[in-house]
C-alpha cells in the first residue's frame, strides 16, 4: 500500500471539482487519514456516533439500517470517488441510525468534523467543497426516490441497469433487491423479463 498513491485519488477528485487551487488541495488533503476496511468491516455502526467523513479511494460500501425483524434496508451504495458518512450523525454528533459496511476490501481517506471545520474556516473554497458533498447526497436521495419509489419491478430494474450498472457485477442479488425495494424472487423475474425483451 502506497499512502501517496491513495492520497492522489483524493487530490485528483478535488481537482476535478474546479473549486480548490493546488495549494488548497495539498494542504487540505493532509488532514485526511487512511483507513483500511476488509470486506464486511464496518465504517460506521448503527446506534454509535458517526465521527468521520470518508472518501472512497478503492472499494465499495453499503449504507443500511436494520429493522426490528433483523432485515437490512439498504438505501445507498458508495464506490470509488464517493464521499460517505451518516450526515445528520456526523454534523450533530448524534447516534447513527444506519450502518456503513464494506462489501469489498476498501481504502478510505477520512476526516473528522473538527478538521473539516478547520478547513472551512481557513478557506471559503473548502466551504464550497463541503456544500458540494452535502448537495450531492441530497440529489442522490432525490434520484433514488424518482427511480425506485412507487415504480413497477420491471421499471425499477431498467432504472438500475441505466443508472447503477456497476451493482450487477459488484453487489449481491439480495443487496440489490433490498436497495430497489423488491424481493430477490421479484428481482430475478424482472431481470429475466428485461433480457428476454432484449
Amino acid at each position: 500500500m502506497n499512502p501517496q498513491l491513495i492520497q492522489n485519488h483524493l487530490k485528483e477528485y478535488l481537482s476535478s471539482l474546479h473549486i480548490l487551487n493546488e495549494d488548497e488541495i495539498n494542504w487540505g488533503s493532509s488532514f485526511f487519514k487512511i483507513i483500511i476496511l476488509k470486506k464486511s468491516d464496518f465504517f460506521i455502526k448503527q446506534d454509535e456516533p458517526c465521527l468521520l467523513l470518508g472518501f472512497i479511494a478503492k472499494g465499495m460500501v453499503k449504507a443500511y439500517s436494520v429493522d426490528h425483524y433483523g432485515k437490512e434496508n439498504i438505501y445507498c451504495f458508495g464506490i470509488e470517488n464517493d464521499f460517505v458518512t451518516i450526515l445528520t450523525s456526523f454534523q450533530n454528533k448524534t447516534l447513527s441510525t444506519k450502518n456503513i459496511q464494506a462489501i469489498e476490501d476498501s481504502l478510505l481517506l477520512t476526516i473528522t468534523l473538527e478538521n473539516l471545520n478547520l478547513l472551512i474556516k481557513k478557506s471559503t473554497n473548502w466551504e464550497k467543497v463541503a456544500q458540494h458533498i452535502i448537495q450531492k447526497e441530497y440529489l442522490e436521495k432525490e434520484r433514488f426516490l424518482q427511480l425506485f419509489h412507487h415504480q413497477s419491478a420491471n421499471l425499477k430494474f431498467r432504472n438500475l441497469i441505466k443508472f447503477y450498472p456497476f451493482l450487477l457485477t459488484r453487489a449481491k442479488t439480495e443487496d440489490i433487491a433490498s436497495f430497489i425495494g423488491i424481493t430477490t424472487r421479484t428481482l430475478n423475474r424482472a431481470k429475466l423479463h428485461f433480457y428476454q425483451k432484449e
